[in-house]
């Protein structure tokens, strides 16, 4: 059963998301085959609050947080990554590059030439490749104040 302070973040979350307490209690009982909030256990309430709060499923900003995916975006491409497993990159991925890209100021010309350098003039397509590109410029950008 959750405490005080849980119902009060749902509740709280629930009316921000717009959502009424019916609705509340359909979700609920669609999501978790429960009729009410005090059966919910501590994990299901964290999920419910992620959920009303509009946060990717999986945790994390990416939405892939505890995924083979997730790992490999966060190790692959690094000296001793140890990944084996090597993915794609996405649409998602190559907008989070422009977009770091654009709090810069650079055109698309001054990406594509700062891609080639970073690559040695690899087409970019693995997410190891994306990490040689996006991890030096978020630490630019980071370096200089940019945020977005």
């Amino acid at each position: 059963m959750p405490d005080v302070k849980m119902l009060r973040a749902i509740f709280g979350f629930a009316k921000q998301a717009g959502v009424d307490n019916e609705q509340l209690h359909d979700i609920v009982a669609l999501q978790f085959d429960k009729t009410s909030l005090k059966e919910l256990t501590a994990k299901e309430c964290r999920t419910l609050i992620d959920g009303l709060r509009g946060k990717p499923q999986g945790g994390g900003a990416s939405g892939h947080k505890g995924t083979q995916r997730g790992y490999v975006m966060s190790q692959a491409g690094r000296r001793r990554s140890g990944t084996k497993v090597d993915y794609f990159v996405k649409d998602r991925e190559m907008r989070m590059l422009r977009e770091a890209a654009l709090l810069r100021g650079w055109s698309d010309e001054t990406l594509d030439a700062f891609i080639a350098k970073q690559l040695k003039g690899e087409p970019l397509r693995m997410m190891s490749q994306l990490n040689k590109v996006l991890w030096p410029l978020k630490s630019m950008n980071r370096r200089d104040g940019l945020h977005g």
